[in-house]
């Protein structure tokens, strides 16, 4: 909304009240009623509003120096921000505020056209942590380590009520990710769902044998909800299990490129079905679609969609079938790069499969047990040894020596941490 009364109305409704608006607008773009209504909204159900060419009128003060007047307030003072994103100078208090982690939303819709030549517009990343399994906490750290080192991304965690004291939280909060506190509404239903599933349904993936595993991968369905990411257009999904190697939001070249419905990359190159372990979407389109994917969740006999595959996974390739057709598949090499099959190109890998520790167990036995073909088709890539040595190097200090792996490519030349 970009009328000045309906946003006052909106903000009662909502119960925000004694805070002041700032609103910088060119006089010269407004008609009479509506400079008028403006005027007469000055102090309205406990809300200021402050019209910022009372204080600089355009005919006495140059464009420049409003403008500088407008980006001062908006970048230095201003807890909140609202801009039109077509505009150069809205589009730049944007980029500002995010990057120094400040609520920042545009009122308009779309790509913010400044992006595509200016770097450093930040996008938000969201993980889901969920389960006492503390295997995957490795990762996880490693993740947003190289997350926060080589990448422009805004980290937010999903994080169960149950689970908000966890050490690994608190962790979380250190490096300073956005912790999103969320309980779905559908969780017991899930699990019901789950008890009526057949026996090879829940055998179809390692995770559905276990409840706590299934609510954990089922988790990110909520991602549309979390307020924390209202201010957002796009949202970047992974998984815990991902290594970022470059920048993904300079929308120049190779970059991420906006959709206006969601984007997920191939399984595997035989698989018709897509990896939902990284997605890129619009928040919008996962608003508008959100209950009715939750109500194909609870109308479902089975943790299995058929051709679709199972799991949250299965859900998310049935139900947004049609959207991910218009959206176009988002680049495997460059943002869902398998860890066995990775390119010098990539720029998020995902140890899709086999995790670190598999990799340790197949050069220190010939073989993983759990993903013999995967491991053995991993360590003799050309490029493992330098995925690990750059995935060991984000490795905190709970990691694991990986004494094997350290081993075997020291004998390469190739690690050098």
């Amino acid at each position: 909304m970009v009328n000045v009364p309906e946003v006052i109305d909106h903000l009662h409704q909502l119960n925000v009240s004694h805070c002041t608006i700032v609103i910088a607008y060119d006089s010269d773009d407004v008609d009479v009623i509506s400079r008028q209504e403006i005027q007469n909204m000055k102090l309205f159900r406990g809300i200021t509003v402050i019209d910022l060419n009372d204080i600089l009128p355009t005919a006495e003060f140059p464009r420049e120096i409003r403008a500088g007047a407008a980006a001062l307030i908006a970048i230095e003072e201003a807890d909140f921000f609202v801009g039109n994103s077509v505009s150069t100078l809205s589009a730049t208090i944007i980029r500002q505020r995010r990057q120094k982690r400040l609520w920042a939303a545009q009122y308009n819709r779309g790509a913010i056209p400044l992006s595509e030549f200016i770097p450093g517009f930040s996008i938000a990343w969201v993980f889901a942590l969920r389960g006492k399994d503390k295997r995957y906490d490795e990762m996880m750290k490693v993740a947003v380590k190289s997350a926060l080192q080589q990448t422009s991304l805004i980290p937010y965690v999903m994080v169960h009520p149950d689970e908000s004291r966890y050490d690994r939280v608190q962790w979380l909060r250190s490096q300073g990710v956005q912790v999103c506190i969320h309980q779905p509404t559908w969780e017991l239903k899930l699990l019901e769902i789950l008890k009526r599933s057949t026996e090879s349904a829940r055998k179809s993936s390692h995770l559905y044998s276990f409840p706590d595993m299934v609510l954990g991968t089922f988790f990110r369905l909520d991602i549309a909800v979390l307020p924390e990411l209202l201010q957002f257009e796009h949202v970047l999904y992974t998984d815990t299990d991902v290594l970022f190697n470059k920048d993904i939001t300079d929308m120049q070249g190779e970059g991420l490129k906006l959709p206006s419905t969601i984007q997920l990359s191939i399984e595997t190159p035989n698989l018709a079905v897509l990896n939902a372990g990284v997605y890129f979407a619009s928040l919008r389109f996962l608003r508008e679609t959100h209950a009715g994917l939750i109500q194909a969740l609870l109308s479902s006999k089975s943790i299995d969609y058929g051709v679709y595959g199972p799991g949250d996974q299965g859900l998310l390739n049935m139900y947004y079938e049609a959207g991910l057709k218009k959206a176009g598949l988002l680049s495997e090499e460059l943002f869902n790069a398998k860890a066995y099959s990775t390119t010098i190109q990539a720029r998020i890998v995902h140890f899709h499969g086999p995790k670190p520790s598999d990799y340790e167990e197949a050069v220190r036995k010939g073989s993983c047990t759990r993903f013999p073909v995967l491991c053995d088709q991993g360590v003799k890539s050309e490029l493992f040894c330098r995925l690990f040595n750059t995935w060991i190097q984000h490795c905190v200090d709970e990691c694991l020596h990986y004494p094997y792996l350290r081993e075997r490519c020291r004998k390469e030349h190739l690690f050098l941490h």
